[in-house]
C-alpha cells in the first residue's frame, strides 16, 4: 500500500519534472537565494516582520527542497 503510494508519487514527480525540466532549476537557485535573504533578521525588525520573514523562510525551503525531489526524479529515470 505505501509502497505503491510512494511509487506513484515517483512518476507524477518524474513526470512533472520531465515536462518542466526548465522551471525546476530555477525554483531550486531562487529558493536557495530566499533562503540565504531571509536567514539573516533585518535591522530595526518588528515582530510581524520577523514573523513574514520566518515564514518566507519555510516556504523558500519547502520550494527549493521540492525542486530538488523533482531533479532527483527526472534524472533518475533517465539513467
Amino acid at each position: 500500500m505505501l509502497y505503491d503510494l510512494l511509487r506513484d508519487l515517483y512518476s507524477i514527480l518524474r513526470g512533472t519534472g520531465a515536462v518542466l525540466w526548465f522551471v525546476w532549476p530555477f525554483m531550486f537557485v531562487c529558493g536557495l537565494g530566499s533562503i540565504v535573504w531571509y536567514a539573516h533578521p533585518q535591522s530595526g525588525e518588528s515582530e510581524a516582520d520577523s514573523e513574514r520573514r520566518r515564514s518566507r523562510f519555510i516556504a523558500a525551503e519547502i520550494a527549493a527542497g521540492f525542486a530538488l525531489l523533482m531533479m532527483f526524479c527526472a534524472v533518475g529515470s533517465n539513467i
